[in-house]
């Protein structure tokens, strides 16, 4: 398994983003202080009170993941990431704390990422995570949601910029 290694950058890279997430500043030198890249399938192992999520490359093994993001990336089972941290030790043996990540595909299919919002009675947004653009969304559920939940969502989109949802999940942050 091959995990790219580069010094901190001032900013995380996420690409396609306008606003890049600054990170705190620190001692570069330092392994701790090295980020690194990792993109493949998320799982969750363990049952009960702690379940932790991984990583599982194309090149074959596991890193286990750390941190509040990788409360989120829970959700995220089966879909394919990118994920940025620092090496960290995990319960399932190495791995990375989550800095950021990007979710890359969902069921085989390009998902965006965003924040949903509430129009009029039953209609519903996306506030894109990336390009902070709002799209409305046609076919969400009208139960099960609610304003400032952190979705996916696939459909298309058509000629006035809706998306037509074609399926969606909860990017739900669960108790640690």
């Amino acid at each position: 398994m091959e995990i790219d290694t580069l010094p901190l950058p001032d900013t995380l890279p996420t690409p396609g983003a306008d606003h890049p997430t600054p990170i705190p500043e620190q001692d570069t030198g330092s392994p701790a202080a090295q980020v690194d890249t990792v993109t493949g399938v998320v799982d969750v192992t363990g049952t009960g009170a702690a379940p932790t999520a991984v990583v599982r490359p194309e090149e074959g093994g596991e890193l286990g993941l750390t941190g509040e993001r990788a409360r989120e990336l829970r959700s995220l089972a089966g879909g394919t990431v990118q994920v940025w941290g620092r090496r960290a030790a995990t319960p399932v043996g190495p791995g990375l704390e989550v800095l950021d990540y990007r979710l890359l595909e969902m069921e085989g299919r390009s998902p965006r990422v965003g924040v949903l919002e509430q129009g009029g009675p039953g209609e519903w947004a996306l506030r894109d995570r990336d390009s902070d653009e709002t799209h409305p969304l046609l076919g969400m559920p009208s139960t099960g949601i609610g304003e400032g939940l952190l979705v996916w969502v696939v459909g298309t989109e058509d000629a006035q910029g809706r998306i037509i949802v074609e399926f969606h999940g909860v990017i739900q942050v669960d108790p640690a």
